[in-house]
């Protein structure tokens, strides 16, 4: 347990009180262009 707390003082993210959003990209917008993400309307493809 404190090897736990060492690693998470380490490698942690300040992520009290944001969204999911602000910590991390959504997995869906990794690897395609804007055009592909905010059109409206038909599948993403």
């Amino acid at each position: 347990m404190i090897l736990g707390g060492v690693v998470a003082a380490f490698l942690g993210v300040a992520a009290e009180g944001k969204s999911l959003e602000d910590v991390a990209r959504p997995l869906g917008v990794i690897g395609r262009p804007p055009e592909a993400i905010f059109r409206s309307g038909g599948p993403l493809t």
